[in-house]
């Protein structure tokens, strides 16, 4: 099964130039630039994300997983932490 790959960076950006304020568009550019394995990038768009939306739990799982390719293991655990603990709050999609 092939997966199919994210949008290209420029979309994401265009989108938050018309929605600056959405913390989807945020992660769904710190994902393209995940795939490029441009970490840093990455990290500041989950956390861009985080800032509109702090109870994100997968851009703070993200986040946590920018951290770890980083070397900042200490940060990765405590995101995943806080990550695990928001999703068991958040219900559950029954369809």
């Amino acid at each position: 099964m092939k997966l199919l790959s994210p949008p290209k960076p420029t979309l994401w950006r265009k989108t938050i130039e018309v929605s600056p304020g959405s913390a989807r568009a945020h992660n769904s550019l710190g994902n393209s630039y995940y795939v490029q394995s441009n970490y840093g990038e990455t990290l500041e768009e989950f956390n861009k994300a985080l800032a509109v939306a702090p109870g994100f739990s997968d851009a703070i799982m993200n986040a946590g997983l920018a951290c770890k390719h980083l070397g900042r293991i200490g940060e990765a655990r405590i995101l995943y932490q806080r990550g695990d603990r928001n999703r068991s709050r958040q219900p559950v999609a029954l369809l």
